[in-house]
């Protein structure tokens, strides 16, 4: 059921990372992603993560918590969060990036041709043409720096949180499921702001450094 994967997030330590998605209900795509993270969720490695009850009376924190915003553009805090903590980490984010955000990209290839956007250009920006403005889907991976607008993007996600490893496992889940998702309460301060950082080489930096 809907209500057992989702945990609301007041019920959750401030430490249990936070995914924050981004989803057009109208979107094929984005409804597509946000069925693969429900079939993710019933995978042996997470399934018995999620419960209506509070971490003390199950005795077994959840791997991570969804925030699903529908129909929504991202808030000034979650561009500012990706723009700056997240292009660097993973060729992939810089493509997610794009092809999420193409009026602020435009022709741009690399992170560093990228220029942050003041608040109040961005909310300009977003006011003015919404659809050419924001493509979803987008998901945030705070506590890992991570984006993603597709399969390959959740993969390298979950393959932080799902313990028996995910390579190209999308294939090999089963058909979605095409209900939708509850809202969960939520605002930016539980994410980019609470994500406590410190100095060190990210592993996806690392490992993919050679490709910049």
């Amino acid at each position: 059921m809907i209500s057992s994967f989702f945990r609301r997030i007041a019920t959750v330590p401030k430490t249990v990372p936070v995914l924050t998605v981004y989803h057009n209900t109208s979107s094929k795509t984005s409804t597509h992603l946000v069925n693969k993270l429900r079939a993710y969720a019933d995978l042996p490695s997470t399934a018995e993560r999620y419960s209506e009850t509070t971490p003390k009376l199950s005795g077994q924190l959840p791997k991570f918590v969804i925030n699903l915003k529908e129909n929504q553009l991202p808030s000034f805090e979650d561009y500012a969060f990706v723009h700056e903590n997240c292009l660097g980490i993973h060729p992939g984010n810089l493509t997610s990036f794009q092809r999420s955000f193409p009026r602020i990209t435009g022709s741009s290839r690399f992170a560093g041709d990228l220029e942050f956007l003041p608040e109040s250009e961005y909310n300009q920006l977003m006011s003015s043409n919404r659809s050419r403005f924001f493509k979803p889907p987008l998901i945030i991976d705070h506590a890992n720096s991570l984006i993603a607008h597709d399969d390959a993007g959740l993969d390298r996600i979950m393959a932080n949180y799902l313990s028996c490893g995910i390579q190209d496992s999308h294939k090999n889940l089963n058909k979605e499921d095409d209900s939708s998702f509850q809202h969960i309460p939520h605002t930016s301060t539980n994410t980019s702001q609470e994500v406590h950082r410190t100095h060190y080489i990210n592993p996806h930096v690392a490992e993919f450094a050679d490709l910049y």
